[in-house]
Formats: C-alpha cells, sequence, structure tokens
C-alpha cells in the first residue's frame, strides 16, 4: 500500500523552513516542501494526486479480498487516518492573525511578511486535514456497503465528469438511474444494480469502479427496440 502510506505521512507533515534573510526572501518560507511563492494550490494538487492514487490502491486491494478480509483491512486503514497528528497547537488561528493585524500599527513590513506566513501555514494545515476528512469519509463508504460483492449506486466517490454535465444541459441527452428506469420501464432496484445491468446488456456509463453511473437516454431505447 505504497500510495496509501505516502498520503498518510504527507497529510501528517508540519515542517516549515524559513530563508535566512526574512525580509528578502520571505516567498521562500517553505511548509511540507512547497514554498509561499508556490502558493496552496501547488499543494492541494499535490495532495489531490496522493489521494486519487490512494484511492485506486483501496479499490484494487478491496477487489482481490475474500468478504471477511474487507471490513477488518478498511478498519485498520480509517484507524490510521485517524490517527494523523492534528499539530492544531503548531499552527496560528484566526484569532492569532488577526491580533497580529491589529498590533501593527506601524505597518512594519517584517510584521507584514509574518501575517502572510501564518496565513499561508494555516490554508496549508487546513488542507491536510480537509484530505484526511475524505480519506475516512470514502473508507467509511465500503463499511456501509451491504453487499461487498454486487456495488450499487448508492456510493458516489466520484463526480459525473465534466463533459457530461455540459451535454445534459444542452442536449437532455444524459439521465440518472431513476430518469433510466422510468425510460426502460424497469424497476429501479433493478437499475441501480450492477450485476442487473451487467447480466441484461442494459447500456450505462462509468468513470471507474464505484464512480457514479449515469446512462444516455439514446441508448436506452436502442436497448429497448432490441428487446421487442
Amino acid at each position: 500500500m505504497d500510495k496509501t502510506t505516502e498520503l498518510i505521512r504527507e497529510l501528517g507533515r508540519c515542517d516549515t523552513t524559513s530563508p535566512l534573510t526574512r525580509l528578502d526572501n520571505w516567498m521562500e518560507h517553505c511548509y511540507a516542501g512547497i514554498t509561499l511563492e508556490q502558493g496552496v494550490e501547488t499543494y492541494e494538487k499535490k495532495l489531490n494526486d496522493l489521494f486519487l492514487g490512494f484511492k485506486m490502491e483501496v479499490i484494487t486491494a478491496v477487489s482481490t479480498m475474500v468478504t471477511g478480509n474487507k471490513r477488518e483491512f478498511i478498519e485498520n486503514l480509517i484507524a490510521a487516518f485517524n490517527e494523523i497528528p492534528d499539530n492544531k497547537g503548531f499552527y496560528p488561528t484566526v484569532k492569532d492573525i488577526d491580533v497580529l493585524i491589529r498590533h501593527n500599527t506601524m505597518h512594519d513590513v517584517s510584521i507584514k511578511h509574518d501575517i502572510e506566513i501564518l496565513k499561508f501555514e494555516r490554508d496549508m494545515h487546513q488542507k491536510q486535514r480537509g484530505y484526511q476528512k475524505e480519506a475516512i469519509l470514502f473508507l467509511d463508504g465500503f463499511l456501509k456497503e451491504k453487499d461487498w460483492d454486487n456495488v450499487v449506486d448508492s456510493v458516489d466517490v466520484e463526480p459525473v465528469p465534466r463533459e457530461v454535465e455540459t451535454q445534459t444541459q444542452n442536449e437532455e441527452e444524459v439521465v440518472d438511474g431513476k430518469e433510466a428506469s422510468r425510460i426502460a420501464g424497469v424497476a429501479y432496484n433493478n437499475i441501480k444494480s450492477k450485476k442487473w445491468r451487467d447480466d441484461n446488456h442494459f447500456p450505462y456509463k462509468q468513470a471507474g469502479f464505484r464512480a457514479k453511473v449515469y446512462y444516455y437516454r439514446s441508448e436506452i431505447i436502442r436497448w429497448i427496440e432490441s428487446k421487442k
């Protein structure tokens, strides 16, 4: 579980380094390997890449396990993410920053730089905690599955691709499971079952395992005609 270990390690980082000449090079202040000049967005991209790798690693691992081992595996991962140290006492709060701003009556440049650095560290820390929560929510979704071997649409991990959303707005071609059920004249419980869809060759689209399922109206109509 290399990707998972890497994500957990990254979410627990709190290392910082500052340039020797703070006034001249303050934008080089570094948190978790990212400089203030690079910005929080750079770190978010790094965390997102790690998060996607972690999800695929977990999905692959679970798909190869027998049912009895899956729950223990997921519960152990949830415990590992919960044990990531928060270190919130190490980071400035909004109140801390406000106090600095109010006390900077002389508009001292060095204090302005300190405030920006504190904001940067706070925002970076919040990104870490946000991805920690997302990872736990993702893992918790596995525990809520009643049938490990027959994944249905009840847990949506990924959004519908952007191009699909655009097409929905322009052409009303893409439909959800309930609308697909109405068009096909098939019970919704059948439509949302992956096993039923595959057994009956019912047309659907899915970006990846456990991703949101969607349907094309024209494909459903062709499926109906093929049954006549």
